[in-house]
């Protein structure tokens, strides 16, 4: 949405009268406000199963005690 000046008068002195251009209609923007929503809950989704089993197994080049990618936690004691 944006503001634009209008020229009522010829004049030298241009008094302005402003108005309202909407860009697009409502539903666009709801919708799109809930597919932003959508998206944000599905990656929160996908990082609490990351966080329950930190591991990524891939086809045969991987087995259950050999997984391709894995992140382990580390302690460090200060």
């Amino acid at each position: 949405m944006s503001s634009v000046p209008i020229d009522s008068t010829t004049d030298a002195v241009a008094s302005y009268q402003w108005r309202t251009i909407i860009r697009h209609r409502w539903p666009p923007r709801v919708m799109h406000w809930i597919n932003l929503l959508a998206m944000l809950a599905m990656i929160g989704s996908g990082l609490q199963i990351y966080n329950a089993h930190p591991a990524l197994y891939w086809a045969e080049a991987s087995h259950f005690d050999t997984p391709i990618f894995a992140t382990d936690s580390v302690q460090s004691w200060c």
